[in-house]
């Protein structure tokens, strides 16, 4: 079964990768051929792998493409849905996932919306409807595609979401037979806490425990989070899923009750929870172990954890195609195969054994080490102090602030249930003793987070993390780890990222894809530089955050010698914060720094960087700070937001005949004056703007005026990320981010 599941696995990564599916008619074809393969010993390999291959693609086949919705992009429709997610109010407008049932045109059926709602007045409806009949305005699920491959389309489309929609007028459907569904409960639960419990952090835990709402936490508390390592104990997972039904079964036996019915007891439990959570990756995983477990402690079969553990791991690939691209995925089965093979290696095969131990410190301590260098390789950093956190933090979480938030779930429930005002005082007050126990999980966690130390990919290789990992495991478990430290060791090259380093004098340039906004990282022979940090949009969405940081940890970016921020505006400072807070920066330089004021200029690494400002700018726009690079064999300007009046004011200290253009405030029509494009006369010209934005950017007679002049251009709405090498033989265009990681789901943009 292991072989089966690690040829799935390989498989299904390799069909992620595609660019388009095949044909179906021709798969269907050799399918009586590999059939028949399954007979004969010598070709009874390659048959199944035509078998899994086949599942697999045909499994994509049947799901809802995303490039359905961009040929209806903007489109009107009518759809009967079901929503997916509990209401998220966001202050000026309600979030929500809809599933589509039925519609008007037969090919939206299957697909799931993420719903903007600009009608508060909805609120209340939506929070007790589980059916909607709504119109709504489609709108493509493309949007930030950028060089490291990881981005935020893809992970979106591996969950399950095909496009979002604007929604325009809306109305419950009444039910025949009502729907079951958690959402009113979920709902209902969330809004009660947010009543009684006064702190914001203590009531983001508890829902989270309890229904899967951990969408209120603020930044910081989520910086905190990460710097601990301990963001998972905040996410319906597995080990939650496990330990309420376990909890449940010895609970049960304690009392006298029969095996079989404490067993289906806790199985009961364990999957009312996850039903009420609607959890991830991790959820779907212990559903499926829990249920092969029950029916093994039924029925006396065999109960082997590594033999649940592989047909878990293949029937979870078989039911979710696409799973294997979350990072979940592989934290999840990650952690149970490390669990396991420290019970074998300790003795504790045994599922009393392995439970008891699984809220040991010194076994949490073991596998916090063991998974150091995935959560490394996966998220680009690593806490150093998150181990001995979680060995300490998920026992706490496991025994006192689970179990206490369980109970004031099950107290609200039967409160709601019968009615009776003791239930209630009972359940406020144990919502009170959860608060407490949750406000203790937060000391803890700001004390940790005063001496945490983050460790990037590039600066520590991954090749040291798996030494040193295994090298305390065989310190804390004996040297019968020591064969598995040269597995692992051999294994580090593997995951350590290439970094393929400019030569002095030649650099390397990349034009995120922020949307609406801009975001340049230029890469000298020893220095990077962050010309501008992305935006920071009203409705929380934060470039800095979502796109910014995964890039540089994705391109193994270990520190930022200059940030460059050409002025305030949101769509160019918005995401400077949480650069800031979460990344090594040794200089910043903003609009209103002397270096710019004064035209400064700085040799790096045989290359010419120098600002400019105007100094009568009357607005933040034309007071941009513009920075020109100039190194043997190539020219580039990175202009901000300047406008018409501020470029011929510029003319004298900018440039002639440059390379490499970042257009002025993204191609807007008071902007790219004759004048100026006469003196530069680029090359290449990038428009960093966001697909289909508000303010028509770039505007075509902007886009007309540069064509006329020969340059050849460049749009991050339909390109995504575009990436520049120069050195003494010019500039090159070395890729886009959308072309360079064509998939079957996701839909090229044509040429503006």
């Amino acid at each position: 079964m292991a072989s089966v599941g690690l040829t799935l696995l390989l498989i299904q990564q390799w069909s992620l990768l595609l660019p388009e599916l095949p044909d179906s008619t021709a798969l269907w074809v050799g399918l009586p051929f590999a059939l028949a393969g399954l007979w004969y010993q010598a070709l009874k390999g390659l048959a199944v792998i035509y078998l899994l291959a086949f599942a697999q693609l045909e499994a994509l086949s049947a799901l809802p493409n995303p490039r359905e919705i961009v040929a209806r992009d903007h489109a009107l429709v009518r759809v009967e849905g079901q929503i997916m997610s509990v209401i998220r109010d966001q202050g000026e407008f309600l979030s929500y996932q809809l599933k589509v049932k039925r519609a008007a045109d037969p090919a939206l059926v299957g697909h799931q919306l993420i719903i903007a709602d600009r009608h508060l007045e909805h609120l209340k409806t939506l929070k007790s409807a589980v059916s909607l009949d709504a119109t709504v305005q489609l709108r493509s699920l493309a949007s930030h595609v950028n060089i490291h491959p990881r981005n935020d389309q893809m992970s979106t489309f591996y969950r399950g979401v095909t496009g979002r929609a604007s929604m325009i007028m809306m109305h419950p459907v009444e039910q025949g037979r009502r729907m079951v569904s958690p959402l009113p409960i979920r709902q209902k639960f969330s809004d009660w806490v947010n009543k009684e419990v006064k702190d914001p952090r203590a009531r983001s835990v508890i829902k989270a425990l309890t229904v899967g709402r951990n969408d209120f936490l603020s930044s910081g508390d989520q910086w905190l989070l990460q710097k601990t390592a301990t963001a998972h104990l905040l996410v319906i997972s597995g080990l939650h899923m496990t330990l309420v039904g376990w909890g449940s079964f010895r609970g049960l036996r304690y009392f006298g009750f029969s095996y079989r019915i404490s067993l289906m007891a806790g199985s009961a439990a364990a999957m009312f929870y996850a039903w009420l959570a609607t959890g991830g990756v991790s959820v779907i995983r212990s559903g499926l172990m829990l249920g092969f477990l029950m029916a093994a402690g039924l029925f006396r079969f065999p109960r082997s954890g590594w033999g649940i553990f592989w047909l878990t791991f293949v029937l979870t690939l078989l039911v979710s195609p696409t799973i294997s691209g979350l990072t979940g995925f592989w934290f999840s089965f990650g952690c149970v195969a490390s669990l396991l093979t420290l019970a074998r290696i300790q003795g504790e095969e045994s599922l009393g054994l392995f439970f008891k131990a699984l809220l040991t410190i010194r076994m949490q301590l073991l596998l916090g080490l063991l998974m150091l260098p995935v959560v490394t390789y996966f998220i680009g950093v690593s806490s150093l102090i998150g181990p001995l956190v979680t060995a300490i933090a998920i026992p706490f979480v496991a025994l006192f602030v689970l179990p206490a938030s369980i109970i004031v779930l099950l107290m609200f429930l039967l409160s709601e249930l019968l009615q009776w005002s003791w239930v209630q005082s009972i359940a406020i007050f144990s919502l009170e003793i959860a608060e407490f126990l949750v406000m203790a999980l937060w000391f803890l966690l700001d004390w940790a987070g005063t001496m945490a130390q983050l460790i990037n990919l590039p600066a520590l290789p991954v090749v040291y993390l798996v030494v040193l990992a295994a090298g305390l495991c065989i310190v804390f478990s004996g040297l019968k780890l020591g064969h598995w430290t040269l597995v692992l060791a051999l294994c580090g090259p593997l995951m350590a990222p290439k970094v393929n380093k400019p030569k002095l004098g030649a650099l390397k340039l990349l034009v995120m894809d922020v949307g609406q906004g801009t975001s340049v990282l230029i890469q000298t022979a020893n220095h990077y530089l962050l010309f501008d940090a992305g935006p920071k949009t009203r409705y929380g969405f934060d470039a800095g955050a979502k796109v910014v940081l995964p890039q540089l940890r994705g391109l193994a970016v270990s520190k930022i010698h200059k940030l460059i921020i050409s002025h305030s505006d949101a769509d160019h400072a918005g995401g400077r914060a949480v650069i800031e807070q979460r990344f090594r920066i040794e200089g910043v330089t903003d609009s209103s720094a002397q270096a710019c004021l004064q035209g400064h200029a700085f040799d790096l690494d045989e290359i010419t960087f120098r600002y400019s400002r105007w100094q009568q700018a009357q607005t933040q726009n034309d007071g941009s700070c513009q920075l020109s690079i100039e190194g043997l064999g190539y020219k580039i300007l990175l202009a901000g937001d300047i406008g018409a009046e501020a470029e011929v004011a510029l003319l004298p200290d900018l440039p002639r005949g440059i390379d490499l253009l970042l257009a002025p405030h993204h191609g807007s029509r008071s902007s790219s004056s004759p004048a100026l494009l006469n003196q530069l006369m680029p090359k290449w010209v990038v428009f960093s703007m966001g697909l289909d934005n508000a303010f028509g950017h770039p505007h075509p007679e902007i886009v007309t005026r540069y064509s006329n002049r020969g340059s050849r251009l460049l749009f991050t709405g339909q390109q995504g990320a575009v990436e520049f090498a120069a050195d003494h033989s010019g500039i090159q265009l070395r890729s886009s981010a959308r072309s360079e990681y064509a998939r079957f789901w996701l839909a090229s943009q044509p040429n503006h």
